[in-house]
């Protein structure tokens, strides 16, 4: 598996061969048979073992925090961060698995829905609280969400940039908690309806 991440950091999934994974893991190929299906197994593998810290570290993150909506901004900057941290878990997530129906009968893709119940726990809290519009349904806004920190990542991961973590964060959370109305406007309109 740590060749596998070795590989991916400098090369596509496709472009790799079992051959130069047991080569930098001084194996032979079969043994790699012996323990994963094929490469794409292999794949998964590599991907539950980063999510798996991703998931630590944004539980341990959000837990420290009180309130809906503190743990919804550290969980938005924490998931940025994750995609920052590591280009491989990046690579793997937002451009290798997305297309491949066995990812979503996979062992991996229960991480992301464990990830994404965190979400949805946090939204329900917040909605429990009072600190987040109770008529919101939880599903969309997961997706919003989630879509959002995918989509201003996924063009420095493809062209290898930087991320600006707190920018990012930063900018995802003020259109989110705020929206996109200037608040001045948003008197206009209430004054005028």
């Amino acid at each position: 598996m740590n060749s596998m991440i070795r590989l991916l950091d400098v090369r596509e999934f496709n472009r790799i061969t079992t051959a130069e994974i047991a080569r930098e893991a001084e194996v032979t190929e079969g043994l790699i048979y012996k323990y994963f299906r094929d490469k794409k197994d292999l794949l998964y593998q590599v991907l539950m073992e980063l999510f798996r810290q991703v998931i630590d570290k944004i539980e341990s993150e959000t837990a420290a925090v009180s309130g809906a909506h503190e743990k919804l901004k550290t969980f938005i900057r924490a998931s940025v961060a994750s995609y920052a941290d590591s280009r491989v878990f990046s690579r793997i997530i937002l451009l290798e698995v997305r297309n491949s129906q066995s990812f979503f009968a996979s062992n991996a893709y229960g991480l992301v829905r464990q990830y994404s119940g965190m979400l949805a726990r946090i939204l329900q809290e917040g909605m429990d609280a009072g600190e987040f519009a109770p008529d919101i349904e939880i599903r969309a806004l997961r997706e919003i969400i989630f879509g959002a920190i995918e989509h201003a990542c996924l063009s420095c991961i493809i062209f290898n940039r930087e991320i600006e973590v707190d920018r990012v964060a930063g900018q995802l959370c003020r259109v989110l908690f705020g929206g996109i109305t200037h608040r001045d406007q948003e008197k206009q309109q209430r004054s005028t309806t």
